[in-house]
């Protein structure tokens, strides 16, 4: 069906990037010894045990670079840890599509990338809220200071006006509907 609406819709780039959501990504903002570049990646995973209390074994991890501190010679970095059968899954869908997977990336850093060069100054919160989960990031003065995965998003705030009879008797979809026409 994929295939048939890009043809439909004239797409034919065969590149794609995939951004990875949901609350199977783990997330930890940790302050390592600044170090050149082409380090980093081989410290991260000799210390993967320290940064994720649960066995992540299965887990590819990423980073982004969030700041360096040249007087306490550390830099503060946001890791991320994904599971490997969702990458598998994504490469697999691009392959039965017949794409090149350019870059994967989560949720989170790709919000971080985009709000860090479209924010300048003073306290800027989002929060982007998906069926299942919800994130919220929080920049000041167009630097990365928080950001959480939330368990909960859409269907949870459905299923908590079924329950609290907002719109009166209805269904959990007929909820999410009423959410998705911004009737709330």
């Amino acid at each position: 069906e994929l295939k048939a609406q890009l043809k439909n819709a004239g797409i034919k780039c065969k590149d794609v990037v995939f951004v990875i959501s949901g609350n199977k990504i783990l997330s930890r903002e940790i302050m390592i010894p600044d170090m050149k570049e082409k380090l980093i990646e081989s410290y991260l995973e000799g210390e993967r045990a320290t940064y994720f209390p649960m066995d992540i074994s299965d887990h590819r991890l990423s980073y982004t670079v969030i700041d360096r501190n040249s007087v306490t010679k550390e830099m503060r970095i946001i890791l991320y840890a994904a599971p490997d059968m969702v990458i598998k899954n994504y490469n697999a869908l691009a392959a039965e599509l017949d794409f090149h997977v350019v870059a994967m990336d989560c949720t989170g850093n790709a919000m971080y990338q985009y709000l860090s060069n479209n924010q300048a100054s003073g306290m800027d919160m989002y929060l982007q809220i998906n069926e299942n989960n919800s994130l919220f990031t929080i920049l000041e003065n167009g630097k990365f200071a928080l950001q959480r995965n939330m368990s909960f998003g859409a269907c949870s705030l459905a299923e908590h006006l079924v329950d609290e009879e907002y719109y009166g008797i209805i269904t959990p979809e007929q909820a999410m509907m009423k959410l998705a026409e911004n009737e709330l």
